[in-house]
């Protein structure tokens, strides 16, 4: 396939990427380098098209960086190094990335409803890289919700409140966020974000017993590898 950054498509004979894990602050990240030729009709051509490649390597903002089929990964540069032949139509480039973090997610972002009737109810989910991934998962509450919960089998996110008809409650892993109708829940929650470990999962459901038990839930996850 071949090598993406944001709207730019590498050459795909004349690059090379090399990656390494590096730990710094206690955070770990994944930095990638990526060097090549490019070629052109004409000396401009050939800075247009390294132009082109600078402009969606931003120092400030993240990127969608791919480089394996089906996978993706949100990077920022951290450099870039440029030789251009003085009368020549070919350049060579050194473009040194950082990701977010040292995990690949899918492409595809996948998306399944769930309709929750009983306390303990569960619904079965696969993950197909080798690393654990995170999940959002939204819940509209068909009648009144009291503290309710979604288990991993490990790890358990409790909102310790109501949650009233019509009303929505978020337990967005991917943002480590909380919200109900689009308000910050998380000081009123306790537990950890459940998680998708490799292969196939189960999140379960409960409440309390006061509860109507009655919510319909979409859940979203991507596919995740270290």
């Amino acid at each position: 396939m071949s090598i993406t950054l944001g709207a730019y498509t590498f050459p795909d004979e004349t690059v090379h990427v090399s990656e390494h894990l590096e730990e710094a602050g206690g955070r770990e990240t994944r930095h990638i380098q990526i060097r090549g030729i490019v070629g052109g009709a004409t000396p401009e051509a050939v800075q247009a098209e390294l132009d082109a490649m600078l402009a969606e390597a931003s120092e400030s903002q993240y990127t969608l960086l791919r480089v394996r089929a089906g996978r993706q990964m949100n990077v920022r540069r951290l450099a870039f190094k440029r030789e251009l032949e003085e009368h020549g139509p070919l350049g060579a480039f050194t473009l040194e990335l950082e990701s977010r973090t040292p995990l690949e997610e899918g492409v595809i972002l996948h998306e399944t409803s769930w309709s929750i009737t009983a306390s303990g109810q569960s619904v079965a989910l696969s993950n197909a890289g080798n690393h654990t991934a995170t999940v959002r998962i939204a819940i509209q509450a068909t009648g009144d919700l009291v503290q309710p919960a979604v288990s991993d089998g490990a790890n358990t996110l409790q909102y310790d409140g109501v949650v009233e008809t019509g009303s929505e409650l978020i337990f967005d892993g991917h943002a480590g966020s909380v919200t109900l109708d689009g308000e910050d829940a998380l000081p009123y929650t306790r537990g950890v974000f459940p998680v998708l470990a490799p292969g196939e999962s189960t999140l379960h459901y409960s409440d309390a017993t006061t509860s109507s038990h009655t919510a319909t839930a979409s859940i979203d996850w991507r596919d995740t590898w270290w």
